[in-house]
């Protein structure tokens, strides 16, 4: 009996860790050029001018801060080209930071595209549910927009700057990620759908 027992216990551990990863309703997990292609001409037409702005991210440390705050730390970088991004700002913002920290590290100028670098630390609050611990999957989110909220700005993952953007190779994660008690499962771009209630004061708001 205790056996018996004990290889259930065991398989229900292991569905518990290799269950799919279910996308929530209104996102869009971003994998291949072709995958964001295909978001982009769906989500994007009959709209005014449009900016993509090419952002990847690199994650060197994530941290329980306590129960429901995360802290990311790592690089986020720009690319902006020439004759393409005109009247925009540099830089991005993390809205759903509680705190964060942002410091430009590098400007390069690579014929007509410039990429601009910068070091951030920002602890973000998450709703975790505990109902399944201690079996339960966390997903980490960090959500990143530009500066500019009235120029139709969207970001749209730099694919080109990763050598493998499969899922489960964990791109832009450090693959040494210190994380104590859990095990990194994926990372991955994704868009997240979210109306607001107001324009926040700006009559073009998208």
């Amino acid at each position: 009996s205790s056996v018996l027992l004990m290889a259930g216990i065991g398989f229900i551990w292991y569905l518990a860790q290799t269950a799919p990863f279910h996308e929530r309703a209104g996102s869009t997990m971003i994998v291949d050029k072709t995958g964001l292609e295909k978001f982009l001409i769906s989500d994007t037409k009959n709209k005014e001018q449009l900016f993509y702005v090419p952002t990847g991210i690199f994650i060197e440390s994530i941290k329980f801060s306590n129960v429901n705050d995360v802290t990311f730390s790592g690089y986020i970088w720009q690319k902006y080209t020439d004759n393409v991004h005109e009247g925009l700002s540099r830089g991005f913002s993390l809205p759903e930071a509680e705190s964060s920290q942002i410091k430009e590290t590098y400007r390069l100028k690579r014929e007509d595209t410039e990429v601009i670098g910068w070091h951030f630390k920002a602890s973000v609050r998450h709703q975790f549910s505990h109902a399944r611990y201690p079996l339960d999957r966390r997903e980490l989110n960090l959500k990143i927009t530009h500066k500019d909220f009235d120029k139709n700005v969207i970001l749209i993952p730099d694919l080109e700057a990763y050598r493998i953007t499969n899922p489960t190779v964990r791109p832009g994660v450090k693959q040494k990620v210190v994380l104590s008690g859990w095990l990194v499962l994926k990372s991955f771009f994704n868009y997240h759908g979210h109306y607001e209630d107001t324009n926040l004061g700006i009559d073009n708001y998208v």
